[in-house]
């Protein structure tokens, strides 16, 4: 887990040789050791949980590998799915045989005995299903963990308009929320074309694009919300979010916006194309930072070529490609500067 023998001691020494005092009418009074870990609201909580939650993950895989667990995959162009962690909640996925289960079993027996942290089965649960929407008792148990919480409409669409004025036009500033709400489905857009190696990027791609662009696939007849809200806001992102080509390594040739803002959003592909070019290093002699002009010249027109030669590629070969946002300074993506657009005010 790379904690080695040195950083262990001393985080045993930060747990068993902390002392406490009472505070007692303003001043601490007495002094004791704990003998039951470390207390509530330790900033070294969290770390140690995390370190000990990686070691379950480390078990997990070492599971698979042994052929022990099968994952769950959703088609087979999709990452096979373990487990899945959040703050207060832990998830595992797999084939509903009765080896699989008895070794889950074997290994949360196993953790347990290694990190202390005992499995409560009576607030656990366990789903069957043959499809991947057996997660929807998900849905059922954040909504049980949002009470009180109540949304007020205003009636009045004169009075909510004079509400989303400006302060200094006698309003109260505040946003619209239906603007608001597709600035925001515009930023997951974003985190999804920056993050390609993400988990849930993978599996959105797996599940609706079959390795067709984003901003050409069609949307399914069914299909989750979420695909198709992020689907809908592209006529707003078209021309607006484009890639800068540093090694490449990241740029899909065909299927990313890379030669904005002077070329078309998207390169046309030729009817004939030579194996293995897909990504925008391909395009570049190997090992160097040069164009390869000859096969650029094969693939594209004169006009493209001039393009493709113009984009200055760095001599530094650790600089990643980087995706720019063009209605920002800094190139980075805001729900702020989204907000603005005027697209969004008609």
């Amino acid at each position: 887990m790379g904690v080695a023998g040195a950083a262990h001691s001393l985080i045993m020494e930060c747990i068993s040789t902390a002392t406490f005092s009472i505070n007692i009418n303003g001043s601490p009074q007495g002094c004791f050791r704990s003998e039951r870990g470390i207390r509530q609201g330790c900033p070294l909580s969290p770390s140690l949980f995390i370190i000990c939650s990686q070691g379950l993950s480390i078990l997990m895989h070492q599971f698979e590998q042994q052929g022990l667990y099968q994952g769950y995959q959703i088609n087979r162009r999709a990452p096979i799915i373990l487990h899945l962690m959040f703050a207060d909640d832990l998830f595992f996925l797999g084939e509903n045989t009765r080896v699989n289960i008895q070794n889950l079993k074997k290994l949360l027996k196993e953790y347990a005995e290694m990190s202390g942290q005992l499995i409560n089965y009576d607030k656990s649960a366990i789903h069957f299903s043959k499809e991947f929407q057996a997660l929807i008792f998900l849905i059922d148990k954040v909504t049980s963990r949002l009470p009180g919480w109540r949304i007020h409409f205003v009636n009045s669409a004169g009075r909510a308009s004079k509400m989303e004025l400006s302060k200094e036009f006698g309003g109260l500033g505040i946003k619209n929320i239906e603007l608001m709400n597709i600035a925001l489905i515009c930023k997951l857009v974003w985190i999804f074309l920056e993050n390609k190696d993400a988990m849930w990027v993978q599996l959105m791609s797996a599940k609706y694009m079959n390795e067709v662009s984003f901003w050409l696939v069609e949307k399914p007849d069914k299909c989750s919300a979420t695909w198709s809200s992020m689907l809908e806001v592209r006529s707003i992102l078209e021309n607006k979010i484009f890639w800068q080509v540093n090694n490449g390594n990241k740029i899909d040739i065909w299927n990313d916006p890379w030669l904005q803002p002077s070329m078309d959003h998207l390169i046309e592909r030729p009817t004939t194309l030579p194996i293995n070019i897909h990504k925008v290093s391909d395009l570049m002699i190997t090992n160097s930072r040069d164009w390869n002009i000859p096969l650029l010249t094969e693939l594209f027109p004169p006009e493209t070529v001039r393009h493709i030669t113009s984009i200055f590629l760095s001599n530094e070969t650790d600089s990643q490609d980087t995706l720019i946002w063009a209605c920002a300074p800094s190139g980075k993506f805001s729900t702020k500067s989204c907000y603005k657009l005027p697209y969004l005010k008609k």
